[in-house]
């Protein structure tokens, strides 16, 4: 007969059961026993009968599997189930007796196997520590002195300083030695020549005279003689011409009966520049004090005088000044054709000055005349200075003895003709 057959085999199971029932709620895992060896699968272990193999719940009493072995054709859990007090097992339907008292603590089981070598993930950083208290000042040891340590490895170079400001100049030093003579300098410039020296002695001559020469050129003329004594008077030449009549001579005392008026007109268009402009029909002029092949007006006697001019413009532009003895007055500048020019001036003229009109160019010249325009010029005395006024107004008289002018500039008075 096997030794799990019978009714004492199957007492004793259930007696073996009813005390691991305790143990068994408790682990909620029990280990899995194969042969004679011991495998664990928790902190909890039982002994088992040497070649019985058994499987035991995980999860309690109501979740334990039933498997691998039966003893006598009945599964273990019916094996596990309380006897009666007969010995019988108690059926499903019947109420649960007493839990029996705690077993004891089985003896520890053996190591389980290495876990697994991976390295875990590193914690987070802890809150500091609070700060210690401070330590005891310490003790010099006797004799207290210092003592100097060796010395370090040299430090690196510093960067360069800054250039200092310039020290001042020490005392001048001794003369130094001589040193070797240098070589020859370039030869200088040759001096000028010197001052002809003294006439030797004649030398002793014992020639014979030779042929004559041919003759030289004539030398250079010699400095001009002086003057002779005058001749005897020439023949008498013929008579020359009449000379320009000169100019009014001044005043005798002042009158209130000088008068001096004059207005003349163009006969032709464009007139030259340089010089002033001629007006050679005569309307008035009975003191000739304007001369119409020049166009100049000459003051008689120191007074206030009045000029005005009228001149029709065509085909060209017309820029044209009046001048008092060079320096001008009135000026008057036109672009279009058939406009008139016109200006009027009062002037205090000394006696022998002089008044006339004068065009810049021949390219702005544009005076014009024909049948239906005519150009005019023309002036007189409003009335002459009294005797002490006269002293007062640089009284000239211009003589017939000066050279008359030729050449009138635009700008400034002339000195000589252009060549």
């Amino acid at each position: 007969m096997n030794a799990l057959e019978g009714p004492a085999a199957r007492v004793r199971l259930r007696l073996l059961a009813s005390l691991l029932l305790p143990t068994l709620s408790t682990a909620m895992l029990l280990p899995v026993q194969t042969g004679s060896g011991h495998e664990y699968n928790g902190n909890f272990s039982m002994p088992m009968e040497p070649g019985v193999n058994y499987t035991l719940p995980s999860t309690g009493i109501d979740g334990m599997q039933r498997s691998l072995m039966n003893v006598d054709g009945s599964d273990l859990c019916d094996l596990l189930l309380p006897l009666g007090a007969d010995g019988s097992s108690l059926s499903p339907g019947r109420q649960k007796g007493d839990d029996g008292e705690k077993g004891d603590l089985g003896p520890a089981g053996n190591p389980g196997s290495k876990g697994a070598r991976d390295k875990g993930d590193i914690g987070f950083l802890g809150p500091p520590g609070v700060q210690g208290p401070t330590g005891e000042d310490g003790t010099c040891p006797q004799p207290c002195v210092s003592i100097v340590g060796p010395p370090g490895p040299p430090g690196l170079p510093g960067s360069p300083g800054t250039r200092g400001l310039p020290g001042v100049d020490g005392p001048r030093g001794p003369k130094g030695l001589s040193g070797p003579k240098g070589d020859i300098g370039p030869l200088g410039v040759q001096g000028r020549q010197g001052l002809k020296g003294d006439m030797g002695e004649k030398g002793l001559c014992n020639c014979t005279d030779g042929l004559k020469g041919a003759t030289g050129a004539p030398g250079r003329p010699g400095p001009k003689g002086s003057m002779g004594t005058d001749g005897e008077p020439g023949t008498k030449g013929d008579e020359g011409d009449q000379g320009p009549p000169g100019f009014q001579g001044p005043p005798g005392p002042c009158s209130s009966v000088i008068k001096s008026a004059f207005s003349a007109a163009r006969l032709t268009s464009f007139p030259e520049s340089n010089m002033p402009v001629s007006f050679m029909n005569v309307i008035y002029n009975v003191q000739n004090n304007f001369v119409p092949s020049f166009g100049v007006y000459t003051a008689p006697v120191n007074g206030t005088y009045f000029f005005t001019y009228a001149l029709t413009v065509k085909d060209r532009p017309l820029i044209i000044r009046m001048f008092y003895e060079f320096n001008p007055v009135a000026r008057s500048t036109v672009m279009n054709n058939y406009v008139v020019a016109t200006q009027q001036v009062v002037l205090h003229m000394a006696a022998g000055k002089r008044v006339w009109l004068q065009v810049k160019n021949n390219d702005n010249n544009g005076i014009y005349v024909d049948g239906d325009s005519s150009s005019t010029f023309s002036g007189f005395l409003l009335y002459p200075d009294d005797c002490m006024a006269s002293q007062m107004r640089n009284f000239m008289v211009v003589t017939s003895s000066e050279e008359p002018i030729t050449y009138f500039p635009w700008d400034g008075k002339p000195t000589q003709p252009p060549t």
